[in-house]
């Protein structure tokens, strides 16, 4: 990738369009307090080697990246 093309990858929009389903861990997350309470960013399972974001935005998206090298979009209408 360019670095423009990993910026929009990266990019966070930072604004949640649809709430998330109660109960689920994403509800959990936008609920906790803090500065970044209302944003959809991305989630460290083990740092350096996987990392994901989800987002509904434009219908489901989830990015994926591992290892910080190999990088993956899934997109559902």
């Amino acid at each position: 990738m360019t670095e423009d093309e990993r910026e929009a990858f990266e990019c966070d929009d930072g604004a949640l369009d649809v709430w998330p389903e109660v109960g689920s861990r994403a509800m959990q997350r936008v609920l906790v307090a803090g500065t970044d309470a209302f944003v959809e960013g991305w989630v460290t399972v083990q740092e350096g080697n996987y990392r994901f974001r989800t987002s509904q935005t434009n219908g489901l998206t989830v990015k994926i990246v591992l290892r910080e090298y190999l990088g993956c979009e899934i997109v559902w209408d």
